[in-house]
């Protein structure tokens, strides 16, 4: 028998193969496992390790995640053997673990996260860090003005390893610092901030430190210094007899802030008198003198708020 097939029926098989497109292998169901955390980081702070991590936002697959399951932390010595799992609250990505177990190990730190349907992804990036017995907080800081600038003191004991890191925020003719910045570390609990300008404003804040370990910052203290402060004494006082005046003569000093010398005279017996009240040289001729006369000498320094020092040493004239 003889089948004829024209060009018309060929066309259509053809076509309906093309329509019907090629149906290949099934692909397996997502799994849906997370990636791994990429940013796990841990400190100690206080009696705590503070851990800080991100959720991931993708699976393996590079599927977004909506939603995640458990996340697990495990600090171990021998990492991954043995240790300690400990389970992470829903939605929790700075936990704190008690530091009081590990004290003086040296630990390591991992954390994965699970799917919704319990597969875990694989462990983050891993941590390592000595901890330390509990650095203990700063609980008060005192603030006094001095002549040379900002004295601290807080409560504390010198021990090998320890030191304090002090921290200052500083409002300078209308300029505030935007951060706290590191003045020093220091082994005792004392520090002085020649630095503090008189009539600035400044906030100090104290912390200890051991190793990786931290304590924590203090309460900060604040204080305004003012220049309450007399400048040294003039040294150095000369008088010489000269042909028509007594001429004093003496050392300037270097304080920055110096403003001027008085200069004081007294008959013998007699309460001092201003010969100069604002006398800016290191120098003075006391021209109102007479013969058979005899006087003390004196000078002062005052500074630019009116901070008078102590007289100098004195001097005695005759006056031929």
């Amino acid at each position: 028998m003889r089948v004829w097939v024209t060009m018309a029926t060929v066309g259509v098989l053809v076509g309906g193969l093309v329509g019907c497109g090629y149906v290949g292998d099934p692909l397996p169901p997502a799994l849906k496992i997370p990636r791994p955390v990429e940013d796990l980081a841990a400190e100690q702070v206080g009696e705590y390790l503070e851990v800080k991590f991100t959720l991931p936002v993708e699976t393996l697959e590079g599927i977004a995640i909506r939603e995640t399951g458990k996340v697990e932390l495990l600090l171990s010595e021998q990492w991954p053997e043995g240790g300690e799992t400990i389970e992470v609250a829903q939605g929790t990505t700075n936990p704190k673990v008690a530091v009081e177990r590990w004290a003086g190990k040296e630990v390591t730190l991992g954390v994965r996260v699970a799917s919704v349907k319990g597969r875990f992804s694989p462990w983050s990036n891993l941590v390592k860090l000595k901890v330390e017995s509990p650095v203990a907080k700063v609980a008060e800081v005192k603030a006094e003005a001095k002549a040379e600038g900002v004295e601290l003191r807080w409560e504390g004991k010198a021990e090998a390893g320890l030191e304090w890191r002090v921290l200052r925020v500083a409002n300078v003719k209308g300029v505030l610092d935007k951060e706290p910045v590191e003045l020093a570390k220091v082994k005792e609990p004392l520090y002085l901030d020649r630095g503090a300008e008189f009539g600035g404003r400044y906030r100090y804040t104290v912390e200890g430190l051991r190793g990786a370990a931290r304590s924590g910052m203090s309460e900060a203290v604040e204080i305004e210094p003012v220049d309450r402060f007399a400048p040294a004494a003039p040294e150095g006082l000369t008088a010489l007899n000269g042909a028509t005046a007594v001429e004093l003569s003496w050392e300037r000093g270097t304080e920055p802030d110096l403003a001027y010398f008085r200069v004081y005279r007294a008959a013998l017996g007699k309460d001092w008198e201003v010969l100069a009240a604002k006398q800016t040289q290191a120098t003075y001729s006391d021209s109102k003198v007479k013969s058979g006369e005899r006087w003390r000498y004196a000078v002062s320094a005052v500074d630019q708020n009116g901070n008078e020092s102590k007289k100098s040493n004195e001097v005695e004239v005759n006056i031929p």
